[in-house]
């Protein structure tokens, strides 16, 4: 079977790994199932008593196994096939705990057993995935190869959910753009609100704003809305979007500086009104942390206003810009004469942060 070579971690799941593309998927044959019944039992043979049996029933005692089995060196780096054995029962710890199913894969290498997720392009070839290590002589570590291809198959199953729920959002709006280039109209609130409802269905917690002009192009730019953790799901929504005439995807607020007034919830902040005061961090003294206060700060709404600032720094720097140079932010009552206690003015950040960089490299 023609796996993609290693590169990297010695571990690296993508080599065992991989999607359906010029290949041929297909259930076991009755002979298909005789075989891998054949290589189980190979290993099988070293389960002493009815107690290991017991064990080796589960997903644990499978891996147990196996790394019993290469702890004692029972098979030798040139027993390839019996190495493969231990791939297959391998595969089978796989099953039990990823839901994952033995299916044949035919290409132009030839055809062997693999594991697919249903649902999903992935497939995994457990087969090799001990015996190509052991064979140059490699330690193998079987839970801890076990957890990396796990891992591996969480992210990537995640990854095509994303790309699937991306799909379904472009569909939808493709199919309604026209009554989005006029939200100024009376039903501009209706229409906002449809918009973000289906793009909660594709990330929960994603903004959006719409610019340009109603004659074209208009633009939907996608915000993370100030948290990090979403960047991913920004990009890749904005990556699959398609060519729709009149309009333009953007992904993150591009910097807008700081002529501007944003409200949340309660709070109203205008950032030519505001403060800041640089903060360094002991662990990373190359990090920069900021102390923002303002007029209209009150501590009764502190998490509002602590987010409304994370807003007008997306605006003001640009959403990735904000992210990328700012690590930390809080918030403060404003002092009576914040110039005096080594507050500088928000609209200077800009600048302040080039003269930042600067500093850290000389």
């Amino acid at each position: 079977m023609g796996e993609p070579q290693s590169q990297g971690d010695k571990y690296e799941p993508a080599s065992e790994s991989t999607s359906e593309g010029d290949q041929t998927v297909s259930d076991l044959l009755p002979e298909d199932r005789e075989r891998l019944q054949e290589q189980r039992a190979v290993v099988e043979a070293y389960l002493a008593d009815p107690e290991e049996k017991a064990k080796y029933a589960t997903a644990g005692g499978k891996r147990d196994l196996l790394q019993t089995l290469l702890a004692n060196k029972v098979f030798g780096p040139d027993e390839t096939y019996k190495l493969q054995c231990m791939g297959i029962v391998f595969g089978d710890a796989f099953v039990q705990e990823l839901g994952v199913q033995w299916v044949m894969v035919e290409d132009k290498y030839g055809r062997d057993p693999a594991l697919r997720l249903e649902g999903t392009s992935i497939l995994l070839f457990p087969l090799t995935m001990i015996s190509k290590r052991i064979e140059p002589g490699e330690d193998v570590d079987v839970s801890g190869l076990f957890g990396e291809v796990a891992d591996w198959v969480a992210e990537k199953k995640e990854e095509e959910l994303l790309s699937k729920k991306a799909a379904q959002f472009w569909e939808w709006f493709q199919s309604n753009e026209d009554r989005f280039r006029h939200v100024e109209g009376p039903d501009k609130e209706a229409l906002l609100d449809e918009i973000l409802a289906n793009l909660h269905q594709y990330c929960e917690g994603l903004a959006f704003e719409v610019g340009g002009h109603p004659e074209g192009p208009r633009e939907l730019i996608i915000s993370a809305d100030g948290d990090r953790a979403r960047f991913g799901q920004v990009d890749t929504l904005v990556t699959l979007a398609p060519v729709v005439e009149g309009w333009e995807f953007v992904a993150f607020k591009p910097a807008m500086g700081f002529e501007f007034v944003t409200e949340y919830k309660d709070v109203r902040l205008d950032p030519r009104e505001m403060w800041f005061l640089p903060l360094k961090s002991k662990v990373n003294p190359n990090s920069l942390g900021l102390r923002l206060t303002g007029p209209t700060y009150d501590k009764a709404s502190h998490e509002a206003y602590l987010h409304a600032c994370y807003l007008v720094l997306d605006c003001g720097l640009g959403e990735v810009a904000a992210a990328q140079e700012i690590q930390h932010v809080e918030a403060v009552a404003m002092p009576e004469e914040p110039a005096a206690e080594g507050f500088i003015e928000l609209v200077d950040l800009p600048d302040y942060i080039g003269w930042n960089k600067k500093q850290e490299h000389k």
